[in-house]
């Protein structure tokens, strides 16, 4: 609907929905001849904020796959867990949870691509992008109550609980959330003006949790909004993003709205 929107954007690197619509299906090319994945294996991805978890995450539903989304802020060994529960034959992740979770895939058959590091994209995943460029997209053989995404509790009681979604129960949130939007807007006297007529959302939080990946990745396959992306929370650099980015919209914890708010740099 709008490919040429700015989509993703972390730092001075971005994408068009266009871009990372064919970056996600050479990904998901390559993940299904190089690493076998099929329909219904579950997936684990683990990494900070980045394009590249985004376009990893949209790879593996192209290939019919389940997606884990570990918490990033794991050890070893919860990150081992994680994995062994959740049944995973892949793990997408950068380059400081390879470290840690090498020693329990290679113990237990698990495969590994390393899809960033810090500051840039890891060669193994540009190489594996480059090598399906320009392949043609995927067909779709999914249904709508097929297994979509495994999401963890915070184990703050216990170990944390696998929280299987459906592609029908994660489509169902989204509108739910559009339509409680529309609802408000129809309320709203005067509505706001975008710059450049987008929409933009910063993202505070981690991708791995519903906040991150559902209500602000994925709300924005149906608004067309622009995702600046944060890898740290930071208080100063959000402000500095939301003035250079003209951002529309902000997801976070109150914290996070605290720390903006009574912040010494900040203007009336």
């Amino acid at each position: 609907a709008f490919p040429d929107r700015t989509f993703l954007v972390l730092g001075e690197h971005s994408y068009t929905y266009a871009q990372a619509r064919a970056e996600a299906n050479w990904l998901a090319r390559g993940l299904q001849t190089n690493f076998d994945l099929r329909p219904g294996d579950k997936v684990g991805i683990c990494a900070r904020n980045s394009p590249q978890w985004v376009i990893s995450f949209m790879a593996v539903q192209l290939c019919g796959g389940v997606a884990v989304l570990l918490n990033s802020w794991w050890t070893a060994d919860e990150l081992a867990y994680g994995l062994k529960d959740s049944g995973a034959k892949l793990l997408l992740c950068d380059g400081e949870r390879e470290a840690l979770a090498q020693p329990f895939c290679a113990a237990n058959g698990v495969k590994q691509l390393c899809i960033r590091h810090r500051f840039e994209e890891s060669a193994d995943y540009r190489a594996l992008i480059d090598a399906f460029r320009g392949q043609p997209t995927l067909p779709s053989h999914r249904s709508a109550d097929d297994e979509a995404t495994i999401l963890y509790t915070s184990g703050s009681t216990g170990y944390p609980k696998g929280v299987l979604s459906t592609h029908r129960g994660v489509i169902s949130a989204l509108y739910s959330w559009a339509l409680m939007a529309r609802a408000i807007g129809a309320l709203m006297t005067e509505l706001p003006q975008f710059k450049d007529g987008q929409e933009v959302i910063l993202l505070p939080v981690p991708l791995f949790h519903v906040t991150g990946c559902h209500a602000s990745m994925l709300g924005c396959f149906g608004t067309g909004r622009k995702l600046v992306m944060m890898d740290k929370w930071d208080a100063e650099d959000a402000l500095g993003l939301i003035q250079s980015h003209g951002v529309t919209h902000f997801l976070g914890v109150p914290t996070q709205s605290f720390e903006i708010l009574r912040h010494p740099r900040r203007t009336p």
